[in-house]
């Protein structure tokens, strides 16, 4: 257990709870171990955090609505843009589904009203149809839905590519984290500069409410109001700027802040010693953080080999493509006289940043587990690889019936002769 250098779990409290929780006992009494919460699903949280704010909850609440209502039937997806379905656990679809809606939303708000009073003779629908289309144009003709759209939108393309990032085949989680921190604080900015900032989404919003025929106006406002915002003001831009762009602002800066600390910095700062990354940076700078390394994992002469290896690959010359084939398997080849670059590039290829394929586990399971079928192991690892089940379908086929023939089975078969 001294050797352990990385846990990987879900967020739960009892496993994540950085009080109580399993990883805080572990961590405790191993000092060089690392809880790792899947980057990925981190970035997915974030979303959810910002249903703290009650008009951004029911505006992807309507999104998602409007969404399944045209993906359901052939006939009304062929009248609008295809758009990814909005769901909960595929998170890089999530933003792309957000922004692409906001991209077609004027003509799916002119499907809805068509849809809605039967005009398009091309196309009959019932009852239940008109009445649900009926339903959806209402709910995306509202003030509070139109800004709120604007806004999620805005940001959800600025971290639509930092998802993808972290689903790509080669993750640099170090300049993710450096990223997210550059997008923090550019969302502080927004916020001190709110007034100015909001301008640009409300005349969208004015346009988008000009287009298809609505007004943004504010809530009718009374003495006790407890179930919405209640601000005293006369100007819509200001009432939805107080009421819906702020807190967001506020919600996404707190909770990126509290899900992409800088507790694994460290670890993923390993990620310096390639040689991509060592192009980027001065001797002085390298020094500074290969130091914050050696002192975390205690590793004897690592400052002193990481000094060689810096000039080792700055005097190669690689080109960038040259470098973005090494893998950091491979540079385990050149640390013949680098033992604590060795031994320090290991602890780097053991960490657990991502947990998705505990994930696909779990999708798995659903496919796997029935009622009538509980046997789960072999089943689940043949779903999971099916790819190597596949390359070799024939001969692996024989070896299951092989296998069945030579094991004894609890489960007796009755043969009758019908003859």
């Amino acid at each position: 257990m001294n050797k352990l250098v990385g846990l990987g779990f879900d967020g739960c409290s009892v496993m994540a709870g950085k009080e109580n929780g399993v990883q805080k006992i572990i961590c405790d009494k191993y000092s060089k171990a690392t809880f790792f919460h899947c980057a990925s699903h981190r970035l997915n949280l974030v979303v959810n955090d910002l249903n703290a704010v009650t008009e951004i909850q029911n505006t992807a609440g309507v999104i998602k609505e409007v969404i399944n209502f045209f993906r359901e039937s052939v006939l009304r997806r062929k009248l609008v843009t295809n758009i990814p379905l909005l769901c909960d656990t595929r998170w890089s679809v999530k933003y792309k589904s957000i922004r692409i809606f906001a991209e077609n939303f004027i003509n799916i708000k002119s499907v809805l009203e068509k849809l809605s009073h039967n005009n398009d003779s091309d196309f009959k629908v019932n009852t239940t149809t008109r009445t649900k289309a009926h339903q959806l144009s209402c709910a995306t003709s509202t003030s509070q839905f139109i800004i709120s759209l604007n806004i999620i939108s805005k940001y959800s393309a600025q971290l639509e590519p930092v998802t993808n990032k972290l689903q790509a085949k080669s993750i640099d989680l170090y300049s993710v984290q450096n990223h997210i921190q550059d997008l923090l604080t550019i969302f502080n900015n927004n916020r001190e500069q709110a007034d100015i900032v909001f301008n640009d989404s409300f005349n969208n919003s004015v346009f988008m409410a000009e287009k298809i025929g609505a007004d943004i106006k504010i809530p009718r406002i009374t003495s006790k109001q407890k179930n919405r915002s209640n601000y005293e003001t006369d100007s819509a831009e200001h009432y939805y700027r107080l009421s819906i762009f702020i807190p967001y602002l506020d919600s996404l800066i707190s909770s990126l802040s509290r899900r992409f600390s800088s507790t694994n910095k460290i670890a993923f700062s390993i990620s310096l010693l390639h040689p991509t990354n060592i192009k980027k940076y001065t001797i002085n700078d390298f020094k500074e953080k290969i130091k914050l390394i050696s002192d975390h994992y205690e590793i004897e002469n690592m400052i002193e080999e990481s000094n060689i290896w810096y000039q080792y690959w700055i005097d190669k010359n690689l080109t960038d493509s040259q470098c973005d084939e090494i893998s950091f398997v491979d540079l385990l080849a050149h640390c013949e006289y680098y033992p604590a670059i060795f031994q320090i590039l290991n602890i780097f290829i053991s960490l657990p940043p991502t947990t998705c394929i505990i994930e696909r586990s779990f999708s798995t399971l659903r496919r796997v587990k029935t009622w009538l079928r509980s046997t789960l192991n072999g089943l689940c690892m043949m779903s999971l690889h099916r790819d190597r089940v596949n390359a070799n379908k024939d001969n692996f086929i024989q070896d299951v019936i092989n296998m069945f023939g030579i094991k004894r089975r609890n489960l007796q078969f009755l043969f009758t002769d019908t003859e």
